[in-house]
Order: structure tokens, then sequence, then C-alpha cells
């Protein structure tokens, strides 16, 4: 199943349904989607390489030009604001252009880090907001999306998983 959550950063361009707005940056037009999971939903951890654990996102974006801008991922439980994760690094928007849709999709979906977790940390069954956004130079923000989502431990790994995503 493929779940779309679209938010939009002032502007009327037309867009995928809207499931969760943002306000953003003023005179923006850019609009930055989700795609994969949505708001209060839940997500199952995924085993990651080195024995951590994963929610996986990806992205599409329309109204920035192509070009290489920083993504800024990052994870905190609702009920406290506690930082679960914050991560920046370079993407390139594709010198390809937009799709017929008029969205640029990122080519395959980015790990957001759960766990472990900090100690202390519990990020299993509780809601984590996890938040993506595009920035310019000077870290001005050009997009944002979010969603929150209930991490839930694989039953296979149940017991491993519980031991380090819950601090």
């Amino acid at each position: 199943m493929r779940c779309l959550i679209t938010l939009t950063l002032l502007g009327a361009c037309s867009a995928p349904p809207a499931i969760h707005a943002d306000g953003g940056p003023s005179g923006s037009a850019a609009q930055m989607s989700l795609l994969m999971l949505a708001d209060g939903q839940d997500a199952t951890l995924v085993a990651g390489a080195q024995g951590g654990f994963h929610v996986w996102l990806q992205y599409a974006v329309r109204g920035l030009p192509a070009g290489t801008v920083t993504l800024e991922r990052t994870a905190h439980r609702a009920s406290d604001g506690a930082v679960v994760l914050v991560y920046r690094g370079d993407v390139d928007l594709g010198d390809a252009g937009p799709g017929d849709d008029g969205w640029w999709t990122a080519p395959s979906p980015i790990p957001m880090f759960m766990c472990p977790s900090p100690i202390g940390l519990s990020v299993v069954d509780v809601p984590i907001e996890l938040t993506l956004r595009l920035l310019g130079a000077g870290d001005a923000e050009l997009a944002r999306a979010a969603v929150t989502v209930t991490p839930r431990c694989p039953d296979a790994q149940r017991d491993f998983c519980e031991r380090i995503c819950t601090g």
C-alpha cells in the first residue's frame, strides 16, 4: 500500500489531496509530500544492516528548481518532544526535472533511524513525529513535510527490538 501525505507551503498549486497541512516560509510556493506512511498509522520497525531499526520514508517535491539542497530528517516523541533523530545531508533534486505530474520523487526511500534509542527514551508503541525539511542557502526552509506514526517491533525480532528500542 502506498499512502501520500501532501503538505502545502503557501500556494494554491494543484496537488494530491492534502491530509495534513503545515505552514511554510513566507512567499514559498514549494510543496513536499511524504509517501508510504499516513498520519496516525502504525509503522513496523525494519531491521538495518548494522543491527538497528528504522522507519522508511520516501518523499516528493514540486515547485523547486533542480539542484542540490540540504535534507534535514528529524524524529521527536510526540508526547514530550524528546529527540530521537536529527540528521542532515545533501540531496540532488535531479537535473531531469519533475515527472509528468510536476513532482520530483526521491529515487529511493530514506531511513529514519529509530533505535537503538537514547538511554531512557522508548520509541516503541508511542507516537513519533517524523519531519523532513529541505533547506537552501543559509538554512532557509524551502519545504517541509511531517507525519506522526507509532513504531511497532516486528514479530520475528520482538525481543531484540524491545531491548534496544525502549531506552
